[in-house]
């Protein structure tokens, strides 16, 4: 059996992670994306003080099982998480046998050291904390209708504090760190040349 490659995309939120994962997608076709957000694990009591930066909101064991699958070539089962009721409304399946490489985003991917040990290659997107939070004040106002000012209580108490304490200090875990202001072409086809020459 030839398992597919699984590619970590980390950082920080709102620095550019998806937009990278996009990109691979893309640029090295037949891959599939999962992100890690979608194994939030479902909470609907004290929501306001619930950090849900930290490793204890993600459901690690349906990630290393679903992922361990996605290698595989098997059938795995996504949940669809709802940002604003925090809970999950259902599943979606995909058949990853069609797939080569498998590309998992999210905040600590590199955190857990089971995924990192599972990895084929590991990406840290780089954005400065400015820039972040202007972009996570964007998106949460925009996509999600939320306040602002709630948005900036959770950036100080739950969002930065977990930057510092389960993301920073996982940065050189990765094997490739791509600084992310802008669009950086560059990079991806670095990175998308690199797999594609491990494969060969």
């Amino acid at each position: 059996m030839i398992m597919k490659k699984l590619i970590l995309v980390a950082g920080g939120t709102a620095s550019g992670k998806t937009t990278v994962a996009k990109e691979l997608v893309e640029s090295l076709g037949d891959s599939l994306l999962i992100r890690m957000d979608e194994f939030y694990l479902e909470n609907k009591e004290n929501i306001k003080n619930y950090n849900y930066d930290a490793p204890y909101a993600f459901d690690i064991d349906l990630i290393i099982k679903t992922l361990l699958k996605a290698k595989k070539g098997e059938k795995i089962y996504i949940p669809k998480y709802n940002y604003n009721t925090h809970s999950i409304i259902g599943h979606k399946t995909i058949d990853t046998s069609k797939y080569n490489t498998v590309i998992f985003e999210g905040i600590l991917s590199l955190f857990f050291k089971e995924l990192r040990e599972l990895a084929d290659l590991k990406i840290y997107v780089e954005t400065p904390d400015d820039i972040r939070l202007a972009r996570r004040i964007k998106r949460d106002v925009v996509e999600r209708g939320r306040d602002i000012n709630k948005i900036i209580w959770r950036w100080n108490n739950h969002v930065r504090p977990s930057q510092i304490k389960y993301i920073n200090k996982f940065k050189y875990e990765a094997d490739i760190i791509i600084p992310w202001l802008n669009l950086n072409k560059v990079s991806i086809k670095s990175v998308v040349s690199s797999i594609r020459y491990s494969d060969d």
